[in-house]
């Protein structure tokens, strides 16, 4: 059986964007930091991900960042698979959530379960992957009809 083209949904452009720079950033980390931060050298930030929640802003990754992981090498430590993994899949979340609430197609479903979880899971991946449901109005929080 032959291979089979993936398709992705043009809306979730920015999502695909984001995974391209995650699996590139962790690449010229694992290499060298100093190739990454000649990578790096041609944009201000090391990553920049425009958010719903601050108009006209986006969330910025400085390039100092690099420095940490050159510190943590010369001290002996490596990056831990767990944590980069962790941030990884929360900056997927958000790039996810931010990507279905900018699209037309998807307006008509936001109220929908999946949706609202989907919400949850985007606030608590951008603070510090706790949930903090400080209203009422939030609640029950569904998935699944549980």
């Amino acid at each position: 059986m032959g291979d089979k083209q993936l398709s992705i949904h043009s809306d979730f452009r920015d999502v695909v964007l984001t995974i391209e720079l995650i699996v590139t950033s962790i690449a010229w980390l694992m290499r060298s930091v100093d190739d990454a931060a000649r990578y790096f050298s041609h944009w201000p930030f090391a990553a920049q991900l425009d958010v719903s929640v601050l108009p006209d802003k986006s969330v910025k990754i400085g390039k100092n960042v690099l420095d940490t992981v050159r510190e943590e090498r010369e001290k002996g430590d490596s990056l831990s698979s767990s944590i980069v993994l962790r941030d990884v899949l929360c900056l997927l979340t958000i790039a996810l959530k931010e990507a279905v609430w900018k699209s037309p197609e998807f307006q008509p479903f936001r109220r929908r379960d999946e949706l609202e979880f989907l919400r949850h899971l985007r606030n608590a991946a951008a603070h510090g992957n706790r949930f903090n449901i400080r209203s009422s109005k939030s609640l029950p929080l569904k998935w699944r009809n549980k």
